[in-house]
């Protein structure tokens, strides 16, 4: 007695419409082996004996099957592993199941990723740049200004105008706007900052230094001689007023006069 299976009918409907296709070979010692394709819900008969693409050898699965009995209507259904011939089936992927899942979706995601990581780099980089320049412009104009101050004033009323000015600063950040607005258009406004300084000496000696006759000469003279005999009376008067511990005022008149308190 011998019975024929239709493996055919019962590849059936196991795969989904949305699968490209993989081939199935079904190997059994006894009658040899057959390639099926299955494609979605279909199933194609390739013929007989290992007819699958020998590029995805790599990629084979094995296994067999769970039960040892076909249900063909009958109490005992029909024995699979007969006279010692068991079945086994091969699945394998085919070219089109391949090309639906090889995709560059990964390899777009992570240049994505690392394009994104180098421009937040590159813009901390920058920002970091910009805010150390800013840094250092400050840093300049401040102590150009305080070298200002220093040269025009002496130490103890070029303290109190940075005093003031810090001051000024601190009560203006703890204001709010639109109170200083108030009190502005109120006429109450605070100008400690706007007071000049002034303080009153009993004893002091006020010294007013001219160079007669310089008009005179300097229009009888080369511009590279009159700027020479300036500088070195500047310098040296400078450096006596230091010594003496006075201060210069300012140069007043046709730059040849000083006027120094001490």
């Amino acid at each position: 007695l011998r019975s024929t299976i239709h493996w055919k009918s019962r590849m059936e409907d196991i795969l989904p419409e949305t699968n490209p296709g993989i081939t199935v070979v079904l190997e059994n010692p006894c009658d040899g082996n057959y390639t099926y394709l299955l494609h979605g819900a279909n199933v194609t008969v390739l013929g007989f004996g290992d007819l699958h693409d020998r590029a995805f050898d790599d990629h084979e699965i094995i296994g067999r099957f769970l039960t040892e009995n076909i249900d063909d209507g009958t109490s005992t259904g029909i024995p699979l592993n007969q006279e010692g011939c068991p079945y086994h089936f091969h699945i394998y992927p085919t070219q089109e199941f391949q090309d639906a899942h090889s995709t560059n979706d990964p390899l777009i995601v992570s240049l994505s990723v690392a394009a994104v990581f180098m421009f937040t780099l590159a813009m901390f980089f920058v920002y970091d740049h910009l805010v150390e320049r800013r840094q250092r412009l400050l840093l300049a104009k401040a102590t150009q200004s305080t070298a200002i101050v220093s040269s025009l004033f002496p130490k103890q009323v070029r303290d109190r105008l940075l005093a003031m000015e810090d001051d000024k600063r601190k009560s203006d950040a703890m204001v709010a706007p639109n109170h200083r607005l108030k009190t502005f258009l109120s006429g109450q406004a605070d100008d400690r900052a706007d007071r000049p300084i002034a303080d009153f000496f009993p004893h002091c000696t006020v010294l007013f230094a001219d160079i007669a006759g310089f008009t005179a000469w300097s229009s009888t003279r080369e511009p590279a001689q009159v700027f020479l005999l300036l500088q070195t009376v500047y310098q040296n008067f400078d450096l006596i007023a230091k010594r003496r511990r006075v201060f210069k005022v300012e140069t007043i008149g046709t730059k040849t006069s000083s006027l120094v308190v001490g």
